[in-house]
């Protein structure tokens, strides 16, 4: 692997920053981000789940911000997830789905660059599906992506795992040559299971409930692993941290008592579609295939593996709030997409129905109004501007990015916050989503829902409201025109190495 000019890119970026803040890095804010996977947001309690316990999540709400319309932009881990690092639409990057491309451009522009030029100390821990361009590196998979991530996203510190469902599949490779010695620096996760003596458990749990001690089992891995960062941090400079939990996304394999946390008899109700004959099939991907009886039960362990992923939240806040830094900290809770779990005869996502496109948006700013609910519509890639406005870097700097700082609406001053919609996209569609409707465009003809008579989108109502689908679909080539370029997908998807997220 060539560490050597990755290590001199990131020394010289940072000494650049620090020139730029040695002055002013007291008076910036800490932000970390708190990204997981698959997560629904009727199953928060601060969005109104009233069968789960949420407590820590709640608690972010509390002090700070809730986002009931935030839209992610793309409905799969990788374009979701490389939407918001480079601040682009899935349009922009020919990424609609995860295996559309192996990996982005070499020349590509990642908001965290801009961070670490401004003098902010940036890190990575946890899952990651991001698709640095790696081809100009050597070894192991896993070490090449390391030091993408490093060079191409602007991350000065690297932990990364493709998650629990890759790290079985190593290890059970590695497993069915007894002769074979461990290849390190495919998985840091594998990596670590195998130093610790732990991979021969890990195997036999397989995808039933862990055996592991829980700072073993992946989450809570990284939630120890964060929160030691956090304990350890003593640099001058005001840090970006993003963590990234692999729940609850499946497998549903935490320790066994969380899966008895909930009576499925207590679950939410499935939605269910009026007949959903004009429902175009590219919105009906994943038909549930497992017996109906079986939704509640596996919602209930959703809902388990939800509430333990919570108390990993907690352990983060807490050790910011004992590091002494959570006057100055804005912690960003939010999921990449949401997950169907039954709803409209739906599993996995990879669609546009409320249950993947909300991402359960919560930003708590120590310095900004608490306990408070925006309910117009936001992009989760204004995630991206949003962190740049808070560390200061000018307009030249970031005019790569695409997005609207929610800095107006943290503050409470809505009027400069100038979005009135937001856009999600799929493979063959494409939604814009307002404070009332949401219009889908496909190949098949539209589809329209109106969120205020039909909040579960049991109805496609495009047929009677012809003239707002055209005002729509002239809306949506205004926006196509402004955030160029189109890419569209390629006929078939290339393998990543990640899981299925």
């Amino acid at each position: 692997m060539r560490k050597t000019g990755v290590l001199q890119v990131t020394a010289w970026l940072a000494a650049v920053g620090a020139l730029a803040l040695a002055v002013r890095a007291d008076e910036r804010s800490h932000v970390i981000f708190i990204e997981v996977d698959d997560l629904t947001s009727k199953y928060i309690g601060a969005f109104g789940a009233r069968h789960i316990r949420t407590p820590n999540i709640d608690s972010l709400a509390e002090r700070g911000v809730l986002f009931t319309n935030a839209i992610v932009q793309g409905c799969m881990c990788a374009p979701s997830r490389n939407s918001l690092v480079t601040a682009r639409y899935p349009q922009n990057l020919g990424l609609y789905a995860n295996g559309d491309i192996r990996q982005l451009p070499a020349d590509t522009w990642a908001f965290p660059v801009a961070l670490l030029e401004a003098g902010m100390h940036t890190a990575w821990i946890g899952k990651s599906h991001l698709l640095p361009w790696i081809d100009d590196q050597d070894g192991p998979s896993g070490d090449r992506k390391t030091a993408a991530m490093h060079r191409q996203m602007g991350f000065a510190e690297v932990w990364q795992s493709a998650g629990r469902h890759v790290a079985l599949k190593r290890a059970r490779e590695l497993a069915k040559n007894a002769t074979a010695e461990w290849q390190g620096g495919i998985d840091a996760y594998a990596d670590h299971l195998h130093t610790k003596g732990l991979l021969e458990q890990f195997v036999a749990d397989g995808r039933r409930p862990t055996t592991l001690p829980v700072d073993d089992y992946l989450d809570g891995f990284v939630a120890r692993k964060t929160v030691d960062w956090i304990e350890g941090y003593g640099r001058p400079e005001p840090f970006f941290l993003w963590v990234n939990f692999s729940g609850p996304h499946a497998p549903y394999n935490p320790p066994a008592q969380y899966l008895s946390l909930y009576d499925p008899s207590q679950m939410p109700p499935v939605i269910v579609d009026h007949d959903g004959v004009d429902i175009p099939a590219c919105l009906r991907p994943h038909e549930w295939t497992k017996p109906r009886e079986e939704v509640s039960a596996q919602r209930a362990m959703y809902a388990g593996m939800i509430t333990f992923i919570d108390e990993q939240v907690g352990r983060i806040i807490e050790a910011i709030e004992r590091k002494g830094i959570a006057d100055r900290t804005v912690i960003v809770f939010f999921s990449d997409h949401g997950i169907m779990e039954g709803d409209h005869g739906l599993m996995h996502k990879e669609t546009l129905y409320k249950e993947v496109l909300n991402a359960c948006l919560i930003v708590a700013d120590p310095r900004a109004p608490q306990g408070r609910r925006v309910e117009r519509p936001v992009e989760l890639l204004d995630l991206a501007p949003t962190v740049l406005d808070l560390a200061g870097i000018d307009e030249n700097q970031r005019r790569h990015a695409f997005g609207e700082s929610l800095l107006p609406l943290l503050r409470d001053e809505a009027h400069g916050y100038r979005r009135t919609f937001a856009v999600a996209q799929i493979r063959d569609a494409t939604a814009l989503v307002t404070d009332r409707y949401k219009y889908i465009e496909t190949p098949e003809g539209p589809v329209l829902f109106d969120l205020a008579d039909d909040p579960d989108e049991r109805v496609n109502a495009a047929a009677g409201h012809m003239p707002l689908c055209r005002e729509f679909q002239a809306m949506l080539a205004a926006w196509r025109a402004e955030h160029g370029p189109v890419i569209p997908p390629p006929p078939t998807r290339s393998s990543t190495g990640d899981d299925d997220g």
